[in-house]
């Protein structure tokens, strides 16, 4: 598990996704749905799992099919040029989810710890910490996320159980109000952040048992999306429908509310933060890591101390944007949501479908 071989075991990866998703969900997802679905966003959160399991049927059904990575299972469904297309789709895509990542944990930092810090100082400090994870490789993350794992967890778990004692189950209804739309746009919210394992096709050359993956992501899916209904409710119960959809980054807030007995820990700010903070911060990295990934290989590269240091330049500038411009800000919510998401499956789809199609004719 922990040979230096370019390998990750299942449980890393497993860990990796928990974190990767749950982040950045459990942050940005209970006031959205609260001010689109009131109560019947905890409905929204398992549709939306449910919706990701079918995507992880049809990621199922590449792995299958992929003889070697995924550059090559592209290349045989689109030949070149499409190959290329999707390289550089995925590169921009990656990219953009590492830069709403560091902003996002800026933005968590100065909100809650540091208020009078600078934004570029924090943003700077943050890349030359993710240019350290450039270089450590695949197998150091996986080891990173195996050893906080369980710390972070239990945490989390002890001050949610703290919480539970302040709900109100009124405030749970009324429930099954919303109208269809809204219930369809408030599932596809959460649908598009859990989308993100499709980046897995990537990773799976760098997975020690590749035939499991598809398991693996299973459950981390279910683990992750059972936490963010949970915390759903807790947060519902206990702020109300229109003080939840008014709350930025509620569940930090939640927590910062709560009273450990015996004054035990504190700064329990610095605590609740730093739970995010590693949360985002594998987000960003694992990010990161493909997109310097994609570009190596589009590029036919093999030093990556240029490429990092381009794509670490990208990350600082779509962080920044997001922080000094909403427009650009909302620009790129819209663009995952309308282009990003329904591009890469349909990849997934066209790529499925063509090299099942071309194998057929060479059986014939």
């Amino acid at each position: 598990m922990f040979a230096d071989n370019g390998k990750i075991s299942l449980r890393q990866i497993k860990r990796l996704l928990i974190f990767n998703i749950f982040g950045m969900a459990s942050l940005l997802l209970p006031d959205i749905l609260a001010g689109r679905s009131g109560v019947d966003g905890a409905v929204a959160i398992l549709c939306g799992i449910f919706c990701t399991f079918l995507l992880l049927w049809l990621l199922g059904g590449n792995f299958k099919q992929m003889r070697g990575d995924f550059f090559s299972y592209l290349k045989e469904a689109f030949g070149e040029k499409g190959t290329e297309f999707c390289e550089i789709f995925y590169f921009f895509y990656s990219i953009s989810i590492a830069g709403f990542a560091a902003y996002t944990i800026c933005h968590l930092i100065l909100k809650n710890l540091l208020q009078q810090e600078s934004f570029e100082v924090i943003l700077l400090l943050l890349l030359l910490l993710g240019a350290y994870g450039i270089y450590g490789g695949i197998e150091s993350r996986g080891r990173v996320y195996e050893i906080i794992y369980w710390t972070l967890a239990v945490l989390l778990l002890i001050m949610l159980a703290f919480s539970v004692g302040s709900v109100d189950t009124d405030k749970w209804m009324p429930f099954l109000y919303d109208s269809g739309m809204d219930f369809l746009g408030s599932t596809y919210l959460v649908f598009g952040i859990f989308s993100w394992i499709i980046f897995l096709l990537f990773l799976r050359p760098h997975c020690a048992e590749p035939e499991k993956l598809g398991n693996t992501a299973a459950r981390a899916v279910l683990v992750t999306g059972g936490l963010l209904f949970f915390i759903y409710l807790l947060l519902m119960g206990i702020f109300g429908t229109k003080a939840l959809a008014g709350t930025q980054f509620s569940v930090v807030a939640l927590m910062s509310m709560v009273e450990l007995p015996g004054g035990f820990l504190e700064r329990l700010d610095v605590l609740i933060v730093g739970i995010w903070f590693f949360a985002l911060y594998a987000l960003m990295d694992y990010m990161i890591f493909h997109s310097v990934n994609i570009f190596m290989h589009t590029f036919s590269l093999k030093n990556k101390k240029y490429p990092s240091i381009l794509i670490l330049i990208l990350v600082y500038a779509i962080a920044r944007g997001c922080w000094e411009s909403l427009f650009f800000l909302q620009l790129l919510k819209q663009l995952f949501y309308l282009a990003a998401v329904p591009i890469s499956i349909g990849i997934s789809i066209l790529a499925y479908i063509l090299v099942k199609r071309k194998r057929r004719k060479e059986h014939v």
